[in-house]
């Protein structure tokens, strides 16, 4: 991580947080403005490239161990954990007489964020070398770097546009879950539905970023010296972690979307997309859904999972357009696929009823 990447962080994360709904009025209730929520992820950044980050690669190496029937943690681990202690950070959202800050459970989510090697560093980690590593161009010219071919630029904005909706995706739903602490019933219902694509999106973007990654390094993306296979690993259990998806898929389905009145409704409203094509699809698998047996609604849970995620992941594209100049074409890039994501939803539910009878 570079020395300006906890800055970076905080801003982008400070950003996402300001656009989620309900925010604005659980930072006025906490007396926080912009300047405070800023200096606590900034903080929370530094902390992440300062004392933890450094402990990745000598964790990778060493691993844990059972030592006389406890748990060994590699070197530096336990200091790192205490002075994330002392800091508050285990707590952000706890009273302060119970060793927390007493803020917002939002703010703690997105300062919770680069601590746990969320998708952005993926993308300065490529950014560097791709900057560095010289390559094609003009055959009576000097190679250039290869971060101006175009097909690397694609690259950069898919890794870019994946983080952006995820980090959107977790803020937004922490913002639902303290709304809903306080008896909003909306809040609760749209939470519950969001969860299981936390738990799944989170998983899988952040596998697919490790992923492009590895491939704009090409043959250094397979070594030690950059450590995008570690990420690559990192990332890939966390689908393992989270359950699988098909399990979260048959929470959203079964026990949230065709369970509650006007679930789909609500998530459509939230995401802004109310008489949008997409809303319309959806809306339709829904009905199909309404209609069909067991079998075919649990066959058919993991595609209605993805257009769900498909809907409220084009809400939060649409809600960040326009906020940064720089960001704007990985979320036109994000847009201009999600016809097509919803095009392979609609494909697994139409496969789902056939395999049903």
């Amino acid at each position: 991580m570079s020395i300006g990447l906890a800055q970076i962080l905080a801003l982008a994360l400070a950003l996402a947080l300001a656009l989620a709904p309900g925010w604005a009025a659980q930072a006025e209730a906490a007396g926080l403005d912009d300047t405070a929520v800023t200096q606590v992820l900034d903080e929370a950044a530094r902390l992440a490239e300062d004392r933890l980050s450094p402990l990745a690669a000598r964790a990778d190496a060493e691993g844990c161990r059972v030592v006389a029937g406890r748990v060994q943690v590699p070197q530096g681990y336990a200091e790192a954990y205490r002075a994330m202690g002392e800091g508050g950070w285990l707590a952000v959202d706890l009273d302060p007489d119970l060793g927390g800050m007493g803020l917002p459970l939002a703010l703690h989510v997105a300062a919770s964020l680069p601590m746990e090697g969320a998708a952005l560093p993926f993308m300065m980690l490529a950014r560097a070398y791709a900057a560095e590593r010289r390559q094609g161009g003009a055959p009576d010219a000097p190679p250039v770097p290869i971060d101006t071919h175009p097909d690397v630029k694609r690259h950069f904005w898919a890794i870019e546009a994946r983080a952006l909706v995820l980090a959107a995706l977790v803020l937004e739903t922490a913002v639902l879950l303290d709304a809903a602490r306080t008896g909003d019933a909306l809040a609760a219902q749209l939470a519950a539905m969001l969860l299981p694509m936390a738990k799944t999106f989170g998983g899988e973007l952040g596998q697919d970023n490790a992923s492009a990654v590895i491939q704009v390094l090409g043959g250094a993306g397979f070594t030690r010296e950059w450590p995008a296979e570690r990420h690559y690993r990192d990332a890939r259990i966390m689908t393992i972690y989270e359950g699988t998806t098909g399990m979260q898929a048959q929470d959203f389905l079964l026990r949230r979307v065709l369970k509650e009145a006007g679930a789909a409704d609500a998530l459509i409203a939230r995401a802004g997309l109310e008489g949008d094509a997409l809303a319309d699809r959806f809306r339709a698998l829904v009905v199909r859904m309404q209609a069909a047996g067991p079998q075919a609604r649990r066959l058919a849970a993991d595609a209605m999972l993805r257009a769900g995620w498909c809907v409220v992941s084009a809400g939060l594209a649409r809600r960040m357009l326009g906020a940064s100049a720089e960001a704007d074409p990985a979320l036109q890039l994000w847009l201009a696929a999600a016809p097509a994501r919803m095009a392979q939803a609609e494909a697994g539910v139409d496969w789902a009823e056939g395999a049903a009878g």
